[in-house]
């Protein structure tokens, strides 16, 4: 993180910019490394993906230009994948081949914009607004299960994928086979 830590993050840019960090990518360091990266996308007057360098200390660089806004930036095997936000609210799932932006994955399902995404083994899981889930192997997307909410959050915890539905008092705990759902407020597990 910058010097100031995260909170601060905004001060990297100028304050009376109209740019504002959206998302951001911290990926640890390699066995030799002793520093990873950390990458953010933007919104406002520059729709860009960014990467902050190790030295100096603050000082970032635009790595490319988004082909529209995005929300969520998340790396699967030291590959970078973004989720692109369009007025259709449809799935669009963009990756950064070192040069570029590109598409990889769009669908036209009506409510399937990606609001969650998370590695999880050797996929990327992703998490839409109607409730379904989708996991991509770095060529196909296939759909995995519909959770009847809008997924809000997922995170992979030892074996485990934990996702958090918008508006709900349970979450569920996928293994990879298979998912339970745990209801928050009785911790029963069904």
């Amino acid at each position: 993180m910058p010097p100031y830590g995260s909170r601060n993050f905004r001060s990297l840019l100028d304050p009376n910019s109209t740019i504002n960090i959206i998302d951001i990518l911290s990926i640890a360091p390699a066995s030799e490394e002793s520093f990873g990266s950390i990458h953010f996308i933007t919104s406002g007057e520059k729709v860009s993906l960014f990467e902050l360098v190790e030295s100096p200390p603050g000082v970032y660089i635009e790595k490319a230009a988004l082909p529209m806004e995005c929300n969520l930036v998340e790396n699967v095997s030291d590959v970078i994948y973004l989720s692109g936000i369009s007025d259709f609210k449809s799935l669009n799932l963009l990756r950064y081949n070192g040069e570029l932006i590109e598409t990889v994955y769009s669908l036209s399902d009506p409510e399937s914009e990606i609001t969650s995404m998370k590695q999880f083994g050797d996929y990327l899981y992703i998490g839409c607004l109607n409730g379904d889930i989708y996991k991509f192997d770095g060529n196909s997307l296939s759909f995995d299960l519909n959770l009847g909410g809008s997924i809000s959050f997922m995170v992979n915890i030892g074996s485990l994928l934990y996702i958090l539905v918008n508006n709900s008092n349970s979450f569920y705990v996928h293994n990879g086979v298979s998912i339970n759902k745990l209801d928050i407020e009785s911790n029963i597990i069904n």
